[in-house]
């Protein structure tokens, strides 16, 4: 939009199974369809690879998103908590002279 990213979508397919993995769309650009378009193009990309299902992963909190797939026809049948994070600095202690390791490619954080 405006030719800016807006949104993005994720799908995995495992067999005849698609996953609508990961998603989100700009704050700035939210309620313009964005989303269901994205999960509407997965859908026909995983009819073209020979899916016949498809499951759709959102946060337990993330009410929009979940309304957005219960629209598309999906519904819920499991619920999954999962701990993960962004990191671009992982702290070893005692490793050495510095005492840190960082991520191959990220930047140093500033102090």
């Amino acid at each position: 939009m405006e030719g800016r990213v807006a949104a993005f979508g994720m799908f995995t397919q495992s067999g005849a199974e698609v996953t609508f993995q990961l998603s989100t769309v700009a704050s700035w650009a939210r309620g313009k369809g964005l989303y269901t378009a994205c999960l509407r193009r997965g859908m026909v990309w995983g009819a073209e690879q020979g899916a016949d299902e498809m499951i759709g992963i959102t946060a337990h909190g993330n009410i929009p998103a979940q309304r957005n797939l219960i629209k598309a026809g999906l519904r819920p049948v499991a619920g999954t908590s999962t701990f993960h994070g962004w990191r671009d600095r992982l702290v070893m202690p005692g490793s050495g002279p510095l005492g840190s390791a960082s991520v191959a490619g990220a930047s140093r954080p500033r102090r």
